[in-house]
């Protein structure tokens, strides 16, 4: 294919470049031909302002000044965290950039209205909801192909340890048999099931939270129990000194006087207290090794635990009681809720099982069970209204995907996969994950990105390499670009089967309805069906 280039650069990343420019290798042949006609004023080489390089224009002219062999000015990049400000401080920033190579062979292009359409529009939510400043940032970083602002959720691993066996968890059920063992997976790691996260690296890493702007929901849980870590408390306390909003997952068995002590004078945010029955007899057969008045004495510490916090005039820690549906619970919502009313709890989530293996489908529920869930649910949202409790919402679009599992033959349990294949994968704007061994993970599942034992958060989380990984992430084309994200026997493909049931299918699905109720989701279109032309455009050039 003979195309010929005009003198234009849109990125100094390559791939980033010749797919904005619609045209494989362009950047390549956009440096042969400087090479041989040397740009002039009369045919400079034109720099395009775009959506995604208006916050790294002065990196993408060094560059092609670098190129032509010419010197300018040294400029500081755009500094992208006032939204409210961005409008005004992007357009003193491209006149400042246009007045130091005004009349040579360099140019700015700033013709396409977007750009500051999209920030303006940016600008203008943020003065009015000053509290939606770093979740509009995010919103930008989605459409500007970039990370403006940390994670709004850092779900941090403290313990492999677990003090208990829940049929449907995927790392410590019984269900789990050695004859249905996976050849990969971290639960095949040496010394697994005692790993806990280093001291040292978590105190780097809440500096880095909290440097970020990450504050907002940091979250001890992990692949087993967090409170069984020998430095819970100190963690604990660490967390709060620096003002992030803690979150802290346990199944309750382990909350003593002196730990409930602890959540509630350290101020811990929430507690999500993983029960998963609302009786004696259904706990026991979620948890078949705890002995026959465990649910009585958890329940007990937990309704100690609210005393203690109310009895002092405080609302916090509130808690959230979670119940995972299989077959052998999902009777119980009713009594869950009145369960937590009792206690005075003031969340239920409710949360379909997904299949770890094998023997775990026998705990999904089937089509004729679905029904029955629903009804109970919704009689419990109806009651929960007028009790003031809040059932968490995101049951409803898992059974709405459960049910069109089922009616398709499917298993109730592929919550996600319309959404991903609408929304594309939007987690890495918005979470992170660390396992216990320091690996950093994009998303809830184990998808590799770097390691802290290595290198600061926020070196990754910023980086060029996360940048790639969250573009392949945004443009869904896994057929043409699913990065492999493992290391030895962890981590896997960016798009895999475990997409079906992602976790973080509230945060992203919210992020697609908020860029469509701002009218920016078409962007996102023509840019995703924009990728997959040029993607069939790279497999067909023969030049």
């Amino acid at each position: 294919m003979n195309v010929d280039v005009p003198l234009t650069l849109f990125d100094d990343d390559p791939e980033q470049n010749d797919r904005l420019i619609g045209i494989p290798n362009a950047r390549d042949r956009l440096k042969q031909d400087i090479s041989v006609n040397r740009p002039t004023p009369d045919r400079p080489l034109l720099i395009r302002v775009h959506l995604q390089n208006f916050w790294k224009l002065t990196q993408v002219v060094k560059r092609a000044a670098d190129w032509i062999g010419i010197s300018i000015p040294d400029r500081a990049p755009l500094t992208v965290d006032d939204p409210e400000r961005l409008p005004e401080l992007l357009r003193e920033h491209i006149d400042q950039l246009k007045s130091d190579l005004a009349g040579g062979v360099l140019a700015i292009d700033d013709s396409d209205p977007v750009p500051m359409t999209v920030l303006g529009d940016i600008a203008a939510r943020a003065k009015a909801r000053p509290e939606e400043r770093t979740h509009l940032l995010r919103l930008l970083g989605i459409l500007a192909d970039a990370a403006f602002a940390g994670p709004l959720t850092f779900h941090l691993d403290l313990s492999n340890v677990c003090n208990t066996d829940c049929i449907f968890c995927g790392l410590h059920s019984p269900l789990l048999r050695p004859g249905d063992e996976i050849e990969h997976g971290r639960r095949l790691t040496p010394d697994w099931e005692s790993a806990r996260l280093d001291a040292a690296l978590f105190d780097s890493l809440i500096d880095d939270l909290a440097d970020s702007g990450s504050g907002e929901d940091l979250l001890f849980t992990g692949e087993g129990e967090p409170l069984t870590h020998p430095d819970f408390a100190r963690m604990v306390t660490a967390a709060k000194q620096r003002d992030l909003h803690l979150t802290v997952f346990t199944n309750g068995l382990l909350l003593n006087e002196e730990m409930s002590r602890l959540l509630v004078d350290r101020g811990v945010d929430l507690l999500y207290w993983s029960l998963s029955a609302g009786s004696s007899e259904t706990f026991r057969l979620v948890q078949p090794s705890q002995p026959v008045n465990a649910f009585e004495r958890t329940v007990g510490r937990v309704r100690r635990m609210i005393g203690m916090r109310d009895s002092q005039g405080l609302s916090k820690p509130r808690i959230v009681m979670a119940h995972v549906l299989i077959r052998q619970n999902a009777g119980d919502c009713m009594k869950v809720f009145r369960l937590a009313r009792d206690l005075g709890v003031e969340m239920v989530r409710f949360q379909l099982a997904h299949s770890c293996g094998p023997g775990f489908d026998e705990l999904l529920l089937r089509q004729d069970e679905l029904k029955p869930a629903q009804e109970q649910i919704a009689m419990v949202q109806e009651l929960a209204a007028q009790e003031g409790i809040t059932i968490l919402s995101n049951i409803d679009l898992q059974m709405q995907a459960a049910g069109r599992n089922l009616e398709q033959g499917h298993t109730s349990d592929k919550w996600s996969s319309e959404l991903i294949g609408e929304s594309g994968c939007l987690a890495g704007w918005f979470f992170s994950r660390a396992f216990s061994d320091g690996t950093l993970s994009l998303c809830c599942h184990d998808r590799i990105v770097g390691d802290l034992n290595s290198n600061d958060f926020n070196e990754i989380w910023f980086s060029e390499h996360m940048r790639r990984i969250r573009r392949a992430a945004r443009l869904a084309d896994p057929e043409h670009d699913n990065p492999d994200l493992s290391r030895g026997d962890v981590g896997g493909p960016l798009f895999g089967p475990d997409c079906r049931t992602c976790g973080n299918y509230e945060v992203i699905s919210r992020a697609m309805n908020d860029l469509k109720s701002m009218g920016f989701w078409p962007i996102v279109l023509r840019e995703r069906e924009e990728f997959r032309e040029f993607n069939k455009l790279k497999q067909t050039d023969t030049v």
